[in-house]
């Protein structure tokens, strides 16, 4: 070691500590081209207002003021309003999003507000209009694949019957204007004639368009829990009963089924039901009443409400008339919609058909989550 080495290592000498060591170290990776210390993480925002879209570091980032920050959503910048990621733009998103005022059809990242079709994300297929989803908007709209009914915005795929735009009235079968149907469609109006998917209002049977016909007239005995549909005779009277279904109405006295005349109108193979279940083989007789089948917790055939459907032949709904599949089914199936209904409430009339025994699920059964009258043929009751 020489004299000047030495000297550099006196008593005197400031000794080199393990912190002097990291500070060199990190002065060093600073100076580097490339390399940079971690980045504090930003700040998460979950509304886009305030936000605005900046160019910086190598992409386009959101910013609240001067500060990034983590947003996922619709924000703009003076060249559009884009779908950002986690605080930057993805460019390769094409789909709808979200922000705070309405949700957004995305096309490579940018929000395309020349759009007035039916596009999707992963919760569905949406009526858009200059871009943004309609939620108020029902029905018949379009795009690439078809005429769509949409029910608030929508496409609703369980949807058959009629529905109108602005170019007229059309026959929809599940959620799909058929443009290959010729044939009579009933409504709560009536029942129509259609031509090419389309009502044809030239036709005239008692008004353009409309026929007089309807196979069944449907009677509801909410006390007796009994449904009976009677056949049209050829003078046009329904004073033939032909079926009876056992049911279960509205407890008595707070979610009694409404009585009155009704048209039926509107049918779904499944329907969502108050209280977050779901019902097969619903046709709506007024507003939220319904026929449909006893409740199942999820759109699934074999998780149905067993101590329910063991409820059948007793008052035990919150308004709506339950059934059986298979009795849900028949009148899905053979009653049109413009069907008539008349519910009344007399636990001591004479009715023409008996209500028939319902039918009862051994609970401890490992097929207890099926409808035993379900014609599925997975049904394993079968």
């Amino acid at each position: 070691m020489t004299t000047t080495q030495k000297h550099r290592f006196s008593a005197g000498s400031r000794p080199v500590t393990a912190a002097l060591v990291l500070t060199a170290v990190f002065a060093v990776l600073v100076l580097l081209p490339g390399i940079r210390p971690a980045a504090a993480p930003y700040r998460t925002v979950t509304s886009a207002v305030g936000l605005e879209v900046r160019y910086a570091n190598g992409e386009w980032r959101t910013f609240d003021g001067s500060e990034p920050v983590n947003y996922t959503g619709v924000a703009h910048n003076a060249a559009g309003w884009w779908f950002c990621r986690n605080g930057t733009v993805d460019f390769n998103y094409t789909g709808i999003q979200p922000n705070d005022a309405g949700w957004w059809r995305i096309v490579g990242g940018k929000v395309d507000f020349g759009c007035n079709t039916i596009e999707h994300n992963d919760a569905g297929w949406w009526k858009c209009t200059g871009g943004k989803v309609d939620f108020g908007y029902t029905g018949v709209w379009y795009n690439a694949a078809g005429w769509w009914y949409c029910r608030n915005g929508k496409v609703d795929f369980n949807y058959t019957g009629l529905s109108y735009n602005d170019a007229g009235w059309w026959r929809i079968f599940h959620g799909m204007v058929d443009f290959g149907f010729g044939g009579t469609v009933p409504n709560a109006a009536g029942l129509w004639t259609v031509s090419g998917g389309k009502v044809d209002f030239s036709y005239g049977n008692g008004g353009p368009g409309f026929c007089k016909t309807h196979p069944y007239r449907l009677t509801v005995n909410t006390r007796q829990n009994l449904v009976i549909a009677y056949g049209r005779s050829s003078d046009g009277s329904y004073n033939t009963p032909v079926k009876a279904f056992v049911s279960s109405c509205g407890v008595f006295p707070n979610d009694r089924t409404k009585t009155g005349h009704f048209y039926t109108e509107d049918k779904w193979t499944w329907e969502a039901l108050y209280g977050g279940v779901y019902g097969q083989y619903a046709t709506r007789i007024t507003g939220p009443y319904l026929f449909h089948s006893v409740p199942y917790y999820t759109r699934s055939k074999s998780n149905l409400e067993y101590l329910e459907y063991n409820k059948l032949g007793s008052n035990a709904s919150l308004g709506c008339v339950r059934l059986c599949v298979a009795d849900a089914k028949w009148i899905y199936d053979n009653c049109p919609s413009g069907t008539e209904v008349d519910v009344y409430d007399d636990g001591g009339f004479a009715e023409p058909m008996a209500k028939p025994a319902p039918i009862r699920i051994d609970t401890s059964s490992p097929y207890r989550g099926w409808d035993p009258t379900d014609p599925d043929p997975a049904n394993p009751w079968h």
